[in-house]
């Protein structure tokens, strides 16, 4: 997961790209009936007024000619038949479908350029003016879209009007221009008023997830975004996890989403140590967008704390060692494999008045210890070059496909250990490809060999035998592996003292989310 600007947009809430927006399936629903009700109701509308010219349109066969008219409603009713079938005659996607909607507003629009609405209506009103102020009231608004599709679809009557003098001068008077420039200009007025309206209505609802405000984002991964969120009644922080449904994935990739962020949700939620992520709360909205909401962590994951301050001493790194040993060892006690350990996974916060306090996150990836199928991508690189879990962190038997114990999460380990008294990966400077296989066929170098700064024996040993190739040779379990950190010496111990001395210099504490909850809890309470 990597941490970005807060002002960076997410997929959930940015309603400014076609493709960024994401529907619910009755929200999406609803859009392809209106339009394809919209498009009945015109095509009706315009073959009735083909056939009865003299009584909608008793003077246009003498301002520009009846068969103008003609080929243009013929065109408009083609338009019609087209996108009726598109909407219900082909599966395209939400996203699609509605580009489809907004070139269909200005072509429409085109053909009843020259179709005013019969004298005994307002005499501004036109039958473009009308499709220009109602189309942003059928479809989710889309800034962009919806202000060029409104623009050029007002500019059709005034546009057609000079065609028609360019080949015919003389044929129409000032008036006839003023009018439907007039209405044109009112009509996109109107437009952008109510699709601003719309839009503000729906981000401000998409900005409230169940009991929690979303307040900035800040983390993007593989499977989704998480955010920054406070509750709105309990002024509590937590971190919000979403999973956009997106248009372009198949109804079983999408499922195939939701079945593993499920099974994240509730299984983290099932996990009670103290360094597994909290999870509070898990659902999806009413844009289908998965969620679970869990505490917020604030501190720094494995991975930034290295890149930023260097790799670790040999005491603190067994000092946070001890601490995901508690986390994983519940899991697989309770048959579960982690499956994803890497340092972005492990996250060092301030817990009540301890530092380099260890949270384990992201069991997206947890598994039961199955042999994994080869049709899947369990374990196995697929034409992407992507696999299961990270390929830097991924134990050999994953690699070839073989059972998955949790002696694979103690591999892993292996990894993330080498990485914080190095600095760099295990086999670093190579692809996904020959990173798996070097995991699977090379041994692995020596920690002191890497690094300028000591690596306790003791440590050292532990590190080498996390990665040996065969599990058997491993730590059976991750209380073996706790036993054999007690008989280990690495010098001075890092101790809680410590830990607070170097959080106050390098990370205060931070009251003001504090001060800021009592303030409003005091407002209130006045």
């Amino acid at each position: 997961m990597r941490r970005e600007s807060p002002a960076a947009r997410p997929l959930v809430l940015d309603q400014g790209s076609l493709e960024g927006l994401a529907l619910s399936p009755a929200i999406a629903q609803m859009a392809r009936q209106r339009l394809g009700a919209l498009a009945s109701i015109l095509a009706g509308i315009t073959l009735f007024g083909t056939l009865t010219p003299w009584v909608l349109f008793p003077f246009q066969s003498e301002l520009v000619g009846r068969s103008v008219l003609v080929y243009m409603a013929q065109g408009g009713v083609a338009l019609d038949a087209i996108l009726m079938f598109l909407i219900w005659g082909t599966k395209w996607s939400d996203s699609r479908l509605l580009q489809i909607g907004f070139v269909y507003q200005v072509l429409r629009a085109a053909t009843l350029s020259l179709s005013p609405l019969p004298e005994v209506g307002p005499p501004l009103l036109t039958w473009t003016a009308l499709l220009v102020a109602v189309f942003p009231l059928l479809l989710p608004p889309v800034p962009i879209w919806t202000r060029a599709a409104s623009l050029l679809s007002a500019l059709t009557p005034p546009l057609s009007l000079w065609v028609i003098l360019r080949f015919r001068p003389g044929s129409l008077d000032t008036v006839e221009l003023v009018r439907p420039a007039v209405a044109s200009f009112f009509s996109v007025l109107l437009a952008l008023l109510s699709a601003d309206v719309m839009r503000r209505f729906g981000l401000g609802a998409s900005r409230h997830i169940g009991s929690y405000n979303l307040l900035e984002r800040i983390g993007v991964g593989g499977m989704g975004e998480v955010w920054r969120a406070e509750h709105r009644f309990l002024s509590r922080p937590a971190a919000i996890k979403l999973i956009p449904r997106r248009e372009k994935d198949t109804i079983r990739s999408q499922q195939k989403a939701l079945r593993r962020f499920r099974r994240e949700a509730q299984v983290t939620a099932h996990l009670t140590s103290p360094h597994t992520v909290q999870v509070f709360d898990y659902g999806i909205t009413d844009a289908g967008v998965y969620y679970y909401v869990m505490e917020h962590l604030d501190g720094f994951d494995l991975q930034e704390l290295v890149r930023r301050y260097g790799p670790l001493s040999s005491a603190r790194t067994l000092f946070l060692l001890r601490q995901i040993c508690d986390s994983i060892g519940e899991a697989h006690n309770a048959g579960l494999i982690h499956r994803d350990l890497k340092p972005s996974n492990l996250f060092v916060v301030r817990r009540g008045l301890r530092a380099d306090f260890v949270k384990v996150l992201d069991f997206g990836l947890v598994g039961l210890g199955q042999p994994p199928r080869l049709d899947t991508f369990d374990g196995k690189i697929t034409a992407a070059g992507m696999m299961t879990g990270t390929p830097a962190y991924t134990s050999p038997e994953m690699v070839m496909g073989a059972e998955v114990d949790p002696r694979a999460d103690l591999y892993s380990l292996g990894c993330v250990l080498f990485y914080l008294v190095t600095g760099r990966l295990l086999f670093p400077g190579l692809g996904a490809a020959q990173m798996a296989l070097a995991h699977a066929h090379e041994m692995p170098p020596k920690p002191s060999e890497c690094t300028d700064r000591p690596v306790a024996p003791d440590l050292e040993h532990i590190i080498l035998l996390l990665l040996e190739k065969d599990p058997a040779k491993r730590p059976q379990s991750a209380e073996q592996l706790n036993r054999l950190l007690d008989r280990i010496d690495v010098g001075k111990e890092w101790s809680d003292v410590m830990a607070e001395d170097w959080w106050n210099e390098n990370k205060p504490v931070d009251n003001d989310f504090m001060r800021e909850a009592v303030r409003r809890d005091s407002e209130l309470s006045s």
